[in-house]
């Protein structure tokens, strides 16, 4: 895990990926903070660190300050001088890129987290964004935060229209457990009921790097 500020952030990006099947677990982690050793000099960058789902999926979780800080994370990751760099580490094929650009003003990393939620998924036909926000809004007030579990909770906006909505919790276990109360709740049942849920994919995340 690398923090290099407690700055504002203006969005998030995940790359998913799978390690090489020659690739240890051990090796995969190395690799991973030998990259966070070159992430520290680039300017923009906010956060990094690694999950891992239950899938067997890892994806960098990484915060900037501005879009256009990740075309050098890119090259870097894309970086192939040395055997024990992540381009040789990571299965290429598996690799899918989200961005999320985050819809709160001076969103901030939470000091501490372990897992996280998120959900990404496209709005029902003649559903507004405006009306997902405030949703989202009083989602917050009246339920999340009433978890000390809860760290942080964002809405984003993904390519091509779509959406996400991601929870930063303390343990994985409460993190589900709160996921999963939206159907008991209101508000969660409002904010699920803006999304299509034919278009609707949920996944967990816990922290490993």
């Amino acid at each position: 895990m690398l923090r290099k500020s407690y700055d504002s952030t203006y969005g998030m990006e995940m790359i998913h990926f799978r390690k090489k099947e020659t690739v240890t677990h051990d090796e995969l982690l190395k690799g991973v903070l030998k990259f966070e050793t070159e992430l520290e000099k680039m300017e923009g960058v906010v956060f990094h660190c690694l999950v891992r789902n239950y899938s067997g999926v890892y994806a960098h979780v990484l915060f900037v300050q501005q879009e256009k800080d990740l075309e050098a994370v890119q090259q870097l990751l894309n970086k192939s001088d040395e055997q024990s760099s992540l381009f040789y580490l990571t299965d290429e094929l598996s690799v899918q890129r989200q961005f999320h650009k985050i819809h709160k003003t001076d969103f901030k990393v939470p000091d501490f987290f372990s897992c996280m939620e998120c959900g990404t998924f496209s709005l029902k036909p003649h559903k507004e964004w405006s009306q997902l926000v405030e949703i989202s809004d009083y989602l917050e007030k009246e339920y999340l935060y009433r978890f000390e579990n809860t760290q942080a909770h964002l809405l984003g906006t993904l390519a091509e229209g779509r959406g996400s909505e991601i929870t930063f919790g303390t343990t994985l276990g409460q993190t589900k457990n709160i996921c999963m109360g939206y159907f008991d709740t209101y508000w969660g049942r409002e904010l699920l009921g803006m999304m299509d849920e034919k278009d609707l994919q949920l996944d967990f995340w816990y922290l490993i790097a």
